[in-house]
């Protein structure tokens, strides 16, 4: 049977709709669906597939590294949607696992959050996903800091469309907090996209609040531990702790 990308998506982006190649044949370019400036965006749709959380963490969108683990869980054997979902942050960086701790997230759940903490473990507390679900690349070597989702219609139109549908889902009846990675996520959700609202805006019109952190990446470990340092406690206080 032949695998479909539009099985899996509405495909809201206007990417590409594309069929999987089969098991063992999967390569990083069949995955292509939308090619804008400087970037490709690679059919991925990676997150752990929450059930019914309480909590989500939302990146900005999935890496290379989360790309390259889908393909190889794909072509080892695993059917392509359970690819995705084991493709997700499967297990916190340690430097997410210290921030969660230092918001109280723990205790607000009642569970422990080791350094080692799995989330496809423990998905009856944490959706994890991002503002736009497929992969997106530079063409060219360096790093993506400046990866700017509202600037490429294919991402801006999978974040407007498929994340707020994906949180806003009536199925999440217990989800009442998100925390958002990072400066670039934080710049995306409060921009006025819809009707003069943010994304933040309709958010929270729906009861759910809004946590901005450091994104948890290993060039912030410096600044994450000043912040650990600082003894400031709480959750759902709505301080902005990225990078400025």
């Amino acid at each position: 049977m032949l695998i479909k990308n539009s099985y899996f998506c509405n495909i809201y982006c206007k990417g590409k709709k594309i069929i999987i190649p089969e098991k063992g044949k999967l390569k990083e370019e069949d995955l292509v669906i939308c090619e804008e400036g400087n970037r490709k965006v690679y059919f991925s749709i990676i997150g752990n597939n929450s059930e019914n959380p309480k909590i989500a963490i939302v990146g900005l969108s999935p890496g290379y590294s989360q790309l390259r683990t889908l393909i190889q869980l794909y072509n080892s054997g695993e059917e392509f949607k359970k690819a995705a979902e084991l493709s997700s942050f499967k297990k916190c960086s340690k430097n997410l696992t210290k921030l969660l701790r230092y918001y109280g997230i723990d205790k607000y759940l009642g569970i422990d959050i080791p350094d080692n903490f799995d989330f496809n473990k423990n998905k009856e507390f944490f959706l994890t996903t991002s503002l736009v679900k497929c992969c997106s690349l530079k063409n060219t070597k360096g790093r993506s800091n400046a990866f700017d989702i509202l600037k490429f219609n294919c991402t801006r139109l999978c974040f407007i469309n498929v994340f707020l549908n994906e949180i806003l889902d009536k199925k999440y009846k217990n989800l009442k907090k998100i925390i958002i990675l990072g400066k670039n996520a934080e710049i995306a959700i409060k921009e006025k996209l819809i009707n003069d609202k943010s994304v933040e805006d309709i958010l929270k019109e729906n009861k759910i609040d809004v946590i901005f952190i450091l994104h948890p990446s290993t060039q912030n470990t410096g600044r994450i531990n000043k912040l650990l340092a600082g003894k400031q406690k709480g959750i759902g206080n709505n301080r902005y702790w990225t990078k400025r």
